[in-house]
């Protein structure tokens, strides 16, 4: 697996733990994913960076979202006719067989 693939695979992961609300304190979370709690700590700020409104409740220690959040990643294929005529104008790409 690529490095970016590990890192967006563990912000889903996160995600998921976070959601349902499983992620314990930060010492359990971060032995969870196999990270030091610095790291996590780097990893809940880039979540956040990215908007994700992540607290850690004292009452339930854990981390959980202030709203209902869904994390996406990815690229969807959008309608040609969408897309700008610059872009349009290009070549398909030829791919080798």
């Amino acid at each position: 697996m690529s490095p970016v693939n590990k890192h967006l695979e563990r912000l889903r992961r996160m995600h998921r733990i976070i959601k349902f609300k499983r992620s314990g304190t930060p010492k359990r979370f971060a032995a969870m994913l196999a990270v030091s709690p610095s790291t996590l700590y780097q990893l809940i700020a880039e979540m956040k960076a990215l908007g994700a409104p992540i607290y850690y409740c004292q009452q339930r220690e854990c981390y959980a979202y202030y709203e209902t959040v869904e994390l996406e990643i990815g690229f969807t294929k959008v309608n040609r006719a969408a897309t700008p005529a610059v872009v349009r104008s290009l070549p398909e790409p030829q791919f080798a067989a």
